[in-house]
């Protein structure tokens, strides 16, 4: 609230209460200033990140449904090769990879 200081004593009149006084108007959050450049590029990231988890997603259900019919060539999975490299199962580890 407001003080009053260095004053032995005062009168005084309330005039304006409520929502519209200059205590409860200074009180409230600044809204944050950004310019309509930023508000565009930060529409523009969120839309190029959603688009890549789509994309990585569709790819990952691709990779999963077409993984059987890729592992009998023996250009893929050479004899001797570690199939099971990622220690995740294949459907998370292909997401991460």
């Amino acid at each position: 609230g407001t003080q009053l200081k260095n004053t032995a004593w005062c009168f005084g009149v309330v005039v304006y209460t409520g929502q519209e006084t200059r205590m409860k108007k200074n009180s409230t959050d600044i809204p944050m200033k950004q310019a309509n450049l930023e508000h565009v590029v930060n529409r523009a990231m969120l839309i190029v990140l959603g688009t890549q988890a789509i994309l990585s997603l569709v790819s990952d259900i691709m990779y999963c449904a077409t993984k059987p019919s890729f592992e009998k060539y023996w250009y893929l999975y050479p004899s001797g090769s570690d199939e099971s490299s990622i220690l995740l199962p294949d459907w998370i580890g292909y997401w991460f990879t």
